[in-house]
């Protein structure tokens, strides 16, 4: 079994490990195929320790990113699920009417009915200026 054998395998049984492929051979398609395939690093042999350390820290961060990265989706998906279940709780609550009215709409305020008049209390619009009646 060679490397790149190896490394498909370990990346099908557990996709969270990193793995450094070295090899003797620094063919660029070898390398090219173990990134491919989700190597954190591929170096020659024979191993020279700064080679192998820069390695080594690449592989920690990638695991750490991963890791955190991990971490914060469960939380986030936490989240959606408890925003959920409140909004669903509150659904099944029935609002408290408003004070206009039996029947849970807001009414305008005594000795104003129908529509507002263009004389009543008039409001400048801020986009284009213009007078706009006020409500009530």
């Amino acid at each position: 079994m060679d490397g790149i054998a190896v490394l498909e395998q370990v990346k099908q049984t557990h996709p969270e490990t990193e793995v450094i492929v070295a090899t003797a051979f620094g063919e660029m398609d070898l390398a090219i195929r173990a990134l491919q395939l989700d190597a954190s690093d591929f170096i020659t042999k024979p191993l020279h320790s700064e080679a192998l350390t820069i390695a080594l820290e690449r592989a920690q961060t990638r695991y750490n990113d991963r890791k955190q990265l991990m971490d914060y989706t469960i939380f986030l998906e936490r989240e959606v699920e408890d925003q959920a279940r409140i909004l669903r709780q509150s659904r099944a609550i029935p609002p408290p009417p408003c004070s206009g009215g039996s029947e849970g709409y807001l009414r305008p305020p005594p000795g104003r009915v129908g529509r507002p008049r263009r004389s009543d209390s008039p409001r400048r619009s801020i986009m284009s200026g213009a007078t706009l009646p006020a409500l009530w």
